[in-house]
């Protein structure tokens, strides 16, 4: 199956459906307009995110693929639809966007849930799965402190891509970390 689609799916019987009607256009704007809340989420499992417009250009990023991984997104048929499928667990919360060929990313339009991420630019949608938590944290609920750091990691390539150099982070250290004794591990 192409990466982004999920087989067994309901949304995939359905995709299969609108490639083989008569009128595959009317069926994808009656989806549209039947659904509550974007992306759309299927079982509690399933997160199906959807995109229409001229999409031939567009892949989506997003944390739950690893950094650096975009994904190209599927059409269904040959209407203006386009879509990444992903099953995730019940409590995950995601970021992602949407990216063109020349790196310029965007938010998903259909999703009002916006962000800031330390890992992709600009803003970024949330998925929010049914038992994810949906309180997003403010100034005053991050008790701890950020701290903005530079390092130079030296540069390593690999085929076409080149990472390493200088990074700058952000790192968030808990109430009382620069005094206290305990350490956490980080990745």
């Amino acid at each position: 199956a192409p990466r982004g689609t999920l087989p067994g799916s309901k949304f995939a019987q359905w995709v299969s459906r609108v490639e083989k009607a008569a009128d595959p256009g009317a069926m994808v704007q009656a989806f549209l307009d039947g659904q509550h809340s974007f992306p759309v989420i299927e079982d509690g499992r399933y997160a199906h995110i959807l995109y229409s417009g001229d999409a031939s250009e567009l892949a989506l990023q997003s944390d739950a693929l690893g950094t650096g991984v975009a994904w190209p997104l599927n059409r269904v048929g040959s209407t203006d639809l386009y879509y990444v499928s992903l099953e995730l667990e019940r409590d995950a919360r995601i970021s992602y966007q949407f990216t063109n060929t020349l790196g310029e990313a965007r938010t998903d339009p259909r999703n009002p849930a916006k962000a800031v991420s330390q890992n992709f630019p600009g803003d970024v949608s949330l998925l929010l799965m049914p038992e994810a938590d949906r309180a997003l944290p403010t100034p005053r609920s991050l008790h701890g402190r950020v701290r903005d750091l530079t390092f130079d990691s030296g540069s390593a390539t690999a085929v076409h891509l080149r990472w390493g150099g200088k990074r700058h982070i952000r790192v968030y250290l808990p109430p009382g970390y620069e005094s206290g004794r305990e350490r956490y591990p980080t990745v």
